[in-house]
Formats: structure tokens, C-alpha cells, sequence
């Protein structure tokens, strides 16, 4: 069937060529301007004309062969084919290019009928990267781009990702009416003054990424986000952020200083997944009060500068204060369990009370037969060394039991 469907798409076209030539052909007679052969130039016009109308005949009865046919996707319910379409896009809550091959506006542009789904299936136009075209001739071009996108969301819950480098004022004026739908937000911003311009209810946010070098002057904080659950910070001086972190489940802190998570974790007792790139420091101010986090699973810490002052001691209290009686995984670098890795470990384990199920370690002298020796109980214990050099038997860069 397809090939029959073929061949009648170049009999169209030949049929169209043909017409065109004929067409042009009878013009020309048409314009003959000598009496004596005024006869025989109407009976060759009178040929073409035939002969154009049997082409239009015939191309007319390919057409009809070709609109007569469906499509197996067309043949689809609605509701199938939205499926499709949805999957031809990143997971929620991953943005899509706003352009180009794989963008969803792609998908308006195959047939009419895949328009009409695709502009009626919000769940297509739910994840946006705001402001993302480098190459849109006006601003006016984006904003527009922008509010198509939005209107077709309806009520559904969005992603929203936004670059300050590429955002004008105006275009957070076109994104905050629909704060209240945000559920994933991503903010890269090189000024604090944007962050408090969008700072106010979010009902339905759950996660939080954010990137600024320093936020400044007074404290920015975000109440009204009583689904917020996840949050990941970089680069930011944490002082003058408040955040609800009670009720965070998930934490990643990326370069911090002790006196800016400190005072985090103790408030953040629900948490189950907590990273953080940590500055160097030295050792530690101890906070009053032992920091227990009764929920959580995994605790991934890593140093910011990990191949300087390899034998120097940081951040050396941090495992001494925390208790994680439910914790599974724990990555450590060496540095930060003081002169005797093993018994730090050791005092932890004991303190917490938690049945570890993997432990990273990252750096240091000890071997991976002794930590196997002092905790045979880690079914996945791994070492994983600084020194690409390092030629003794325990210098691959993962060790498993």
C-alpha cells in the first residue's frame, strides 16, 4: 500500500510539471499575433487544453487516493497518542530545548491531527527553560514564545529553569504568574536582587536548585512552600537564606563553610539524602548540641580541594557530633577522620548505632584490608585514592569486597 501511496505522490508531481509546461505552451499561442496562422493555433489550444484537463483529472483522482488513506497512527486514540508524544520528550522533570529537533513544538508541525493532540496535552509544555534561545532575533520573539508555552500548560505543575545571563527584567515579569504552579525550579543567578524578586508563595514547589555567588544585604527566605522537600545550593553564602529545613528530605550543599551548614543540619532532622562540598577548614568549632538526624540513609561529603595539604587534617568533628542511626551509605575523605581513620569511623558506627551497608573512603594511607579487617559487616566497602601514581596493590581507584 505504501508504494501505491508513492507512486501517486510522483504522479502528482509529474502531473503538476506537465500542467505547468502545457499552461505555459497555450499562453504562448494565445499571444501568436499572425493572421495566417490563427486556424492551426486554435486547434493546438484547443489540444492542450484537452490534454491539461485530462492531467488535472488524473492528479485530482491520485489526490483522492492519497486523502483516502489513513495512517495507522492516525487510526490511534487520542489518548494513545498522547502517550507517544510524551514520550518523546526528557522525563519530567528534565527540560526540553524550547527548539529545534527535539523540542515539543516538533511535534505540531507533522500533520495537523498531531498538532491538535500535541497543543491540547499540557503535560508537553510543562518543563521550560525560560529565555534559552541565543539565537531569537527580539525579546519580544521570546516573551511570546514564552506565553504560548505557559498558556498551554493550563493548571499543570511546571519545571522551570532560569539563567539570569540570558533573562531581561521583563522576562520575570512574564514567569511569576505562574509561581503557583511551579513544582521544580532551577535558578542560576549572577544578582541577589532577581532572587527576592520572585521570592513569595509556591504551593505546589518541591525542588529547589539554586546558583548564585552571594546573596548580600538582608536575609532572603522562602516560607510559603510547604511542599518543598529537596534543595540543592551552590556557591552561595548560606548566612542570610532561610529556608524551611525541617521539612527537607533531601540536601546538597556545594562549597560550604562549617559555620554555614552547622547550623543547617541541626534544624534539618528529616532528612534522608544529605552531600556536601565542603571548603577546607581545618578543625572544627563543635556546636553545642549533638546533631541528630534520625532519617537519614546517605551521607556523601566530599572535599572541595581534595589534592591540596593531602596529609593535613580537616573538618575533623564532623562525624563525632552527627548520629544517623538509620544511615546505609556514608562517603568520607580520609582527612576528615582525623589521625586514625579507623577508630573515628569506629566511634561513629557506635554513636549512631547504624548497620552500614557501603562506605567510600576517599585518600589516606590504610589499606583496604584493614578497614575489611575492622568492619567485615560492610557488604560494599570501597577506597578510592588521590594519587593516580600510586603503584602498591591497593591503588586501584575503586576497591570492593
Amino acid at each position: 500500500m505504501l508504494a501505491a501511496l508513492a507512486v501517486d505522490r510522483d504522479r502528482i508531481a509529474d502531473n503538476e510539471a506537465q500542467i505547468t509546461q502545457l499552461e505555459s505552451s497555450t499562453r504562448g499561442l494565445r499571444d501568436e499575433k499572425d493572421p495566417l496562422s490563427r486556424p492551426h493555433t486554435a486547434s493546438q489550444i484547443s489540444h492542450l487544453e484537452r490534454s491539461i484537463l485530462t492531467l488535472r483529472t488524473e492528479k485530482e483522482l491520485a489526490q483522492e487516493r492519497l486523502s483516502s488513506y489513513k495512517y495507522p497512527v492516525l487510526t490511534l486514540p487520542n489518548e494513545l497518542i498522547t502517550e507517544i508524544l510524551i514520550h518523546f520528550l526528557p522525563t519530567f522533570p528534565k527540560c526540553p530545548p524550547t527548539h529545534g529537533v527535539f523540542s515539543p513544538t516538533v511535534l505540531t508541525q507533522i500533520c495537523s491531527h498531531l498538532r491538535r493532540v500535541a497543543v491540547a496535552t499540557p503535560a508537553l509544555w510543562r518543563a521550560i527553560q525560560v529565555f534559552d534561545r541565543q539565537d531569537a532575533p527580539t525579546i519580544q520573539q521570546q516573551l511570546l514564545s514564552c506565553d504560548i508555552w505557559f498558556s498551554r500548560t493550563r493548571s499543570i505543575t511546571l519545571t522551570l529553569e532560569i539563567r539570569a545571563a540570558s533573562l531581561p527584567p521583563i522576562g520575570f515579569s512574564s514567569v511569576l504568574p505562574h509561581r503557583a504552579h511551579w513544582q521544580h525550579l532551577k535558578l542560576e543567578l549572577d544578582d541577589s536582587s532577581r532572587l527576592r524578586s520572585i521570592i513569595g508563595p509556591m504551593p505546589q514547589l518541591q525542588h529547589l536548585e539554586m546558583r548564585l555567588p552571594s546573596i548580600g544585604g538582608e536575609a532572603v527566605a522562602l516560607h510559603d512552600v510547604p511542599l518543598l522537600h529537596a534543595v540543592s545550593l551552590t556557591y552561595i553564602d548560606l548566612a542570610p537564606v532561610i529556608l524551611p529545613w525541617a521539612q527537607l528530605t533531601s540536601l546538597i550543599l556545594t562549597t560550604v563553610f562549617p559555620r554555614e551548614y552547622l547550623p543547617i543540619l541541626e534544624q534539618a532532622s528529616s532528612l534522608v539524602y544529605c552531600e556536601l562540598l565542603i571548603v577546607f577548614t581545618g578543625y572544627l568549632q563543635f556546636p553545642p548540641n549533638v546533631i541528630r538526624l534520625p532519617h537519614l540513609e546517605t551521607l556523601i561529603l566530599t572535599d572541595k580541594e581534595p589534592r591540596s595539604g593531602r596529609h593535613e587534617q580537616g573538618d575533623q568533628g564532623l562525624l563525632h557530633f552527627i548520629i544517623a542511626h538509620a544511615l546505609q551509605r556514608l562517603d568520607v575523605p580520609t582527612r576528615f577522620l582525623g589521625l586514625d581513620p579507623v577508630d573515628s569511623l569506629r566511634a561513629f558506627f557506635s554513636n549512631s548505632g547504624c548497620n552500614l551497608y557501603e562506605l567510600a573512603i576517599i585518600g589516606g594511607p590504610i589499606k583496604h584490608s584493614q578497614y575489611v579487617a575492622a568492619f567485615p559487616s560492610i557488604q560494599n566497602l570501597y577506597l578510592d585514592w588521590e594519587d593516580e601514581d600510586d603503584e602498591s596493590e591497593d591503588s586501584e581507584s575503586l576497591f570492593s569486597v
